[in-house]
């Protein structure tokens, strides 16, 4: 049974954009992003294909990734951004009239922020204590 998860590699994608893996993020500061990334998406998901100036369909001619094969995929309208916009006045808004919005985040009392860090060990004794998940044989 196949199931095709385009639409969820979009969203991730798109969530990449505004909160790369290899950055930590505080728990509101992801909750902020995963909104970006939730009205990105929403905003754009509609796209319609894209036309030429004289009103033709557009497309890409794009190779699979072995080289084996070419194959047409849909060049879509470029997206919108202008809710960006929106956002930017109201934080301008904000910044001019010296008023800080209430910090309302949809936090649920029970959810705990994590408190406790790793301690950092001498690197000697991570290189020492290592063990591969890997079976070399």
């Amino acid at each position: 049974n196949f199931t095709h998860t385009g639409l969820v590699e979009n969203l991730n994608s798109v969530k990449g954009k505004y909160a790369p893996k290899r950055t930590f993020f505080s728990h509101p500061s992801m909750l902020c992003k995963a909104a970006l990334t939730a009205i990105d998406n929403n905003v754009n998901s509609d796209r319609a294909q894209g036309r030429t100036g004289s009103g033709l369909l557009q497309f890409y001619l794009v190779c699979k990734r072995d080289g084996s094969k070419y194959f047409i995929k849909p060049k879509m309208e470029p997206k919108d951004s202008s809710w960006k916009d929106s956002i930017s006045s109201v934080v301008l808004q904000a910044f001019q009239e010296r008023k800080v919005p209430p910090n309302m985040l949809p936090l649920a009392p029970e959810l705990k922020y994590r408190t406790k860090t790793a301690v950092r060990p001498e690197k000697s004794d991570a290189i020492s204590s290592h063990q591969s998940r890997m079976k070399v044989t």
